[in-house]
Parts: C-alpha cells; structure tokens; sequence
C-alpha cells in the first residue's frame, strides 16, 4: 500500500509518483481514470487508460481515436479534469488542466510505433467511435489507423487529493503558480 506524506510540501510529488506507479500497472485502479470534458454547455464523463503521468513536465497523456466525441470536445474546449480513485486506501485525485491533441505528427507517431499490433486494432476501424453497429462483432478494420490515433497530453495546473480516513479524512489542494507547486490542507 502506498504511504501518503503527513508533510504538506511532500504532498504534490507523492501524488505524481503514485500516478506514475499506476501508468505502469494494470491491476492499479489509478489507471483508469474518469475524465470530463465540456461539451457544449454540460460535462461529458467517461473512463481512460493513463499511459503516463510526467510531474518534471505537469503532464498527464492518454490515447484516444481522433474520431472520438472527446477529441471533438478537448479541440473546442481544451480544458479538461481527470478523476482518480483508489478503493484500496480510500485516496482520490481530482486534477484539471488544458490538453493539447497530437495527431498524425511526430509525438502520435512515436507513441504508435510503440502500441503492440493487438492495441492498434482499437485505432483501426473503419467506424467511428459511437457508430451504431449491428451486432458487437461487426466492426471491420481497416489499414489506415494510425490515421485515426491521436495522443492527448493535459497540462496539469490543478490538484486536489482526498484520503477518507477514520477518525478525519485529509483533503489538499495544490496549484502551479510561479514555477511551483503551491498547496494548502483545506474542509474534507
């Protein structure tokens, strides 16, 4: 189990480090974290696959097909929250930012030239996500997938971190200001 600082300032690095550990480990439930979108007017919810969590540059990447309702969402509205929890030590994270979509440039490429030939088959379809299909197994592919790859990279300026705890819960909010990361506890 994961051991959480008592120290306040030792707070933002222990939360890059365990999202991290989790980019890493498929049995970890920080892997699959919840993300929100705005689309138009309301909030557009769904699960992702966290492929890495950089703290040197505040960055938390996951990969999408570029026809997907979210890609829509993050290019007219770029800013973007994930939604961490970890039923194991009752720990959550909420961090938000500003994404940037990387598609068919050097950054999707390289991380398509490392997928296994089994997870490209997720990008290679000829429909796009959401097209009605008539039966679950009905989904041709087709060759052009790294067409429809694209690599989402969230610019994390925001966190917050809850551990609910017997006899108080713990509650932290830290924010990048000036070069740094700035934290306060704050009411669970």
């Amino acid at each position: 189990m994961f051991r959480w600082p008592t120290e306040l300032q030792q707070l933002p690095e222990a939360i890059w480090q365990r999202l991290s550990n989790a980019c890493g480990d498929i049995t970890d439930p920080l892997r699959l974290p919840a993300l929100a979108t705005v689309s138009g007017v309301a909030p557009a919810i769904r699960t992702v696959v966290l492929r890495n969590a950089d703290s040197s540059q505040r960055t938390l990447t996951f990969f999408s097909d570029s026809r997907a309702q979210k890609i829509a969402e993050l290019a007219a509205n770029p800013q973007i929250a994930f939604l961490f929890f970890d039923p194991r030590d009752q720990t959550q994270i909420r961090a938000s930012g500003v994404a940037t979509i990387h598609r068919m440039d050097a950054v999707s490429v390289s991380e398509w030239n490392q997928l296994p030939d089994s997870s490209r088959l997720n990008y290679s379809t000829e429909m796009a996500p959401g097209t009605p299909i008539p039966t679950p197994d009905q989904n041709p592919t087709d060759t052009s997938g790294c067409a429809h790859f694209a690599v989402v990279i969230a610019n994390i300026h925001h966190i917050e971190w809850l551990q609910l705890s017997s006899p108080f819960h713990h509650r932290a909010e830290v924010v990048f200001e000036s070069g740094q990361w700035r934290g306060r506890w704050i009411a669970p």
